[in-house]
C-alpha cells in the first residue's frame, strides 16, 4: 500500500516552519514541517533497511472519551522486509515527569488504535530519540550532501574500493591506496553512496565524517 502526502496548510507552514527538498529514496520532492521532522527524515532517508516512506500519509478522525479527535500521522515507512509502520514525530517536554511522559495523548491513542485495527505497527519518536547522537545526525546530513553531488555512483570507483576493503580502514587510508587512480573527492562520494545503499558499514556514530572515519564491508 502506498500513500500520497497530505498538503501542508499555509497556517502550519507559518506556525511550525517548513522545509522542502528532494528525496533520492522516493525520487520526488518532499515537504516537512519544522526542524524536528527534517532531522527525523535524515535518519529515514539514510537507513538502508527502509525501502520507502511517505510524509503526512493519512488523516484520521474518531472519538476518544466522547470527544472528536483528528490527527495526521507524521510518516509511514515500509522496510525492505515488508513491515509497515506509522510514526508520530514530536517534541518531548523536559518538564514532564516520567509518569507523564508514559501517558499517551488522545491523538496518539487514536493513531495507535487505528493502526491496531488496520494491522500496522505504530511508533512515537521524540526529539530525545532523534537528537541523542549529534555526531551521527551531523554525519548523515553530510553524507546526503555528498551523494547529491552526482545522480548515480560511479560503478568502476565502487568496484576498486570494494577490492581494497578486506578489513576496516579509514577514509584517509582508502584515499591513499587509490591515490592517482581515483581523486579523493570521488572516493568520498563513492563511500557515501555505498554507506547509503547498505553496501558498507561505518563508525559515523562515533567520529566525524572525515579522514579518520572507518568503513568496512557489510557483514565483515
Amino acid at each position: 500500500m502506498d500513500f500520497i502526502p497530505i498538503s501542508i496548510t499555509q497556517a502550519d507552514k507559518y506556525r511550525r516552519g517548513h522545509w522542502d527538498g528532494i528525496s533520492i529514496k522516493v525520487n520526488r520532492n518532499i515537504d516537512l514541517l519544522g526542524d524536528l521532522e527534517y532531522d527525523h527524515w535524515i535518519y529515514v532517508e539514510t537507513d538502508p533497511s527502509i525501502k520507502t516512506f511517505c510524509e503526512r500519509p493519512k488523516k484520521i478522525e474518531g472519538y476518544i472519551n466522547g470527544k472528536k479527535i483528528e490527527s495526521i500521522f507524521s510518516m509511514w515507512v515500509k522496510e525492505e522486509s515488508g513491515v509497515e509502520t506509522f510514526l508520530k514525530v514530536r517534541y518531548e517536554s523536559p518538564y514532564l515527569t516520567k509518569k507523564e511522559k508514559s501517558t499517551i495523548s488522545p491523538a496518539e491513542l487514536l493513531e495507535k488504535c487505528w493502526c491496531e485495527e488496520n494491522n500496522f505497527n505504530y511508533k512515537v519518536i521524540t526529539d530525545e530519540d532523534i537528537r541523542k547522537n549529534p555526531i551521527e545526525l551531523s554525519n548523515k546530513k553530510l553524507l546526503l550532501s555528498f551523494i547529491k553531488n552526482r545522480p548515480l555512483p560511479i560503478d568502476t570507483d565502487k568496484h576498486l574500493i570494494a577490492k581494497i576493503l578486506t578489513k576496516r580502514i579509514t577514509i584517509n587510508e582508502l584515499q591513499a591506496n587509490l591515490l592517482g587512480v581515483i581523486p579523493p573527492s570521488r572516493v568520498t562520494e563513492s563511500i557515501s553512496w555505498m554507506i547509503y545503499s547498505g553496501e558498507l558499514q561505518s563508525n559515523m556514530h562515533e567520529v566525524a565524517f572525515g579522514s579518520k572515519m572507518e568503513v568496512w564491508n557489510n557483514g565483515t
